[in-house]
Formats: C-alpha cells, structure tokens, sequence
C-alpha cells in the first residue's frame, strides 16, 4: 500500500513540476518553501543551505528522477533485497515491514515515518527505534514522524531511562555496588 502511494506521489510531483503552472504547483513550492524554512531554523549549518529560489526549485524536480523507492519487505519466497550503499544513488525511499523494523541499519537516514502501532513487546518497539542511534554529525537534518500511539510509548519510555539512570546513579552515589541495586518495575 505505502509503496504504490509513494510511488504515485513521486509521480504525481514529476507532472506537477514538468507543468510548473497553476494552483498545484504554487501549494507543492509553498509546501517545499515551508520546509526549507523549517530546516534552516534548526539547522546548525544554515549558511551551507541553497536559498529557495529557482535553481533550489529546479534541483528539487531533478532529485524526483534520481529518487529510488525500493519496497524492503520479505513476502513469501522473497528475501529482503540486499542494497549495497555504496553504489551511486542520490536517495532511497525505503518502503519495508518486519525486514526493516528491527536491527537493519540505513546508511545515511534522514528521515522515518513508523506508521505502525507499537509492539506489544517494548523490546520490539526499541528496536524500531534504533533509527534515533547514531548521526552525531547531522542531527539537526534528522526528521522523524510517529503515530500518536508511538509517540506516547517513547516519551514513556524516555521518562522510565531516567528514572532507571537517576536510581542508578544514587545508588552508586551512597557508595552501593550495582549487584545490589535493586530491580526496577513498572
């Protein structure tokens, strides 16, 4: 389902932008425009990003024909496809399931849409969180969108890390080894 809906929008884009007239095409540069402005004001790097001008608008409509949209799942006899990052590409719009939810690791993400309900097990909703690990070098690019139902568990998560990390570091802090720290239930 998602990967036809992106797919179509993608498309949808190219003939929007081929036109450059009209209605639609003044709400997608809007749209864009909004963005661009939204990043600049969190981005550390500000003075590195194109003003939104013409050329900015035409790399846009560029990067929609060099934009692959690969759906990542692993069906019956199917194996999740194996991507080699190194290749040339400009971007990858990963579509996947199960294969993509946990443990998989996407060289350069940006940007993640989790649009399924958070897993009974918090074990399993950690692991699909793993995209928050490690982009020290672009964290202020990194945008992430969440049902309001895995927004609620991860806040409840964040709140319960503290809780453990502070009952952790008292302990500690009143000279108690960790193999008496005792356990922690919620």
């Amino acid at each position: 389902y998602f990967y036809e809906l992106i797919n179509d929008y993608i498309n949808s884009l190219k003939d929007i932008f081929s036109k450059r007239d009209g209605h639609e095409f003044k709400e997608e540069i809007d749209e864009f425009e909004l963005c661009h402005s939204n990043l600049l004001e969190k981005s550390s790097g500000a003075d590195t990003v194109l003003n939104f001008d013409s050329h900015l608008t035409d790399l846009i409509e560029k990067s929609l024909y060099f934009t692959e949209v690969i759906e990542f799942n692993a069906r019956e006899n199917e194996t999740i496809p194996n991507i080699e990052w190194g290749e040339e590409g400009y971007a990858r719009i990963l579509v996947g399931g199960h294969g993509i939810e946990r443990g998989y690791t996407v060289e350069g993400l940006i940007v993640s849409y989790m649009s399924r309900n958070p897993s009974l097990s918090i074990d399993t909703s950690m692991q699909r969180a793993r995209f928050f690990g490690y982009h020290k070098d672009y964290t202020d690019l990194i945008r992430i969108f969440v049902t309001v139902n895995n927004n609620e568990l991860y806040q409840d998560c964040f709140i319960t890390e503290i809780n453990m990390r502070k009952s952790i570091k008292d302990h500690l802090n009143n000279n108690k080894s960790l193999k008496s720290w005792p356990r922690f239930f919620l």
